[in-house]
């Protein structure tokens, strides 16, 4: 399969404004894996670790000053969509009240294999600590010496789902909040199964997982093998919101005492009545994926469908809501 590699220029600076709003409109597209290349942040850590130079990408090296980049990969043969999202978005930030603080928004695409992808990823992608309990290794990497957390072995392929982006870390730490075991989950866009899978090492006892991408079934199941938990998890592909048969089978596996929607804040508003259906009476629905400025609509749109809102985490411009379901019995 051959892949497309998108980069947006924007303006790199100590506050990250510009990449922060380029990330967001590419969320508002569907877009949620992204690499920043970013100029600031780059010289500042060789200007703090001149003894690791020669571990710099010589592509962030020859990066433009005061010029940072948003890359994200698409495959070629399903990129139309996304693309004409994404043009849309990026057009309405560059015409909008930020147009003269996010610089010029140029968008370049050059086409990559699946070798090349795969690379890009692996080459900044390495272990790392989430919250009190987890540390997300890569199937690649080897566990860190002397470590005392659970270990979550993940090779996120070709879909979202590293655990790094900061809708998902959230995700994640709230997860090891909310499982105090045997709990049933059912994770709701689950990509690379990142989520399903941390529920389940965590203590839950089973997870249903459904992704829009029919990629994403072998991607989970090889990494619930990574993790020994393939038993515990069913997986179903296709679109939620439109499929009866789909929604009809998810349900069947219901009711859950834990939803997750780690997408966007459209898409959480459209499946909150379905949500309600398949939950129990308490469970938790951890939403993520919304923006600060979607905020607003997304806690009324689940307060008029019968949850009540315990909690809101941050992560820079980023939003996760906990909220539980209230049916009057």
């Amino acid at each position: 399969m051959r892949w497309l590699e998108i980069d947006i220029k924007t303006i790199s600076s100590d506050d990250g404004m510009a990449v922060e709003l380029v990330v967001a409109a590419l969320a508002g597209a569907g877009v949620e894996a992204v690499q920043v290349l970013d100029d600031y942040e780059m010289r500042l850590h060789l200007e703090n670790t001149a003894d690791n130079w020669d571990y710099a990408d010589d592509a962030l090296l020859r990066a433009e000053k005061g010029i940072a980049v948003v890359r994200f990969y698409v495959a070629e043969e399903f990129s139309h969509d996304t693309i004409t999202a994404v043009n849309l978005n990026i057009s309405s930030l560059k015409n909008g009240e930020f147009g003269d603080n996010v610089g010029t928004l140029a968008i370049s695409i050059n086409n990559v294999d699946d070798e090349d992808w795969a690379e890009n990823w692996k080459k900044y992608y390495k272990p790392f600590e989430l919250g009190k309990k987890l540390i997300i290794c890569p199937e690649w990497e080897e566990v860190p010496a002397n470590n005392n957390k659970t270990v979550l072995k993940l090779n996120p392929g070709q879909v979202f789902g590293t655990g790094q982006h900061q809708t998902t870390a959230m995700c994640l730490e709230i997860l090891e909040k909310y499982i105090s075991g045997g709990e049933t989950v059912a994770d709701l866009g689950c990509g690379s199964g990142i989520l399903g899978i941390a529920a389940l090492l965590l203590g839950a006892q089973s997870v249903t997982a459904v992704d829009i991408d029919k990629t994403a079934e072998a991607i989970v199941f090889e990494n619930a093998a990574l993790n020994f938990v393939s038993d515990k998890i069913t997986m179903f592909t296709g679109n939620l919101l439109a499929d009866n048969i789909l929604s009809g089978q998810i349900s069947a596996h219901g009711g859950y005492e834990i939803v997750v929607a780690n997408i966007v804040a459209d898409i959480v508003m459209a499946m909150a009545p379905y949500v309600c259906t398949i939950i129990n009476n308490g469970g938790k629905f951890i939403s993520s994926g919304i923006i600060k400025d979607r905020l607003a609509e997304v806690l009324e749109t689940l307060e008029n469908n019968g949850f009540q809102i315990l909690d809101i985490i941050y992560k820079d411009e980023w939003v996760s809501v906990i909220s539980q379901m209230t049916k009057i019995l």
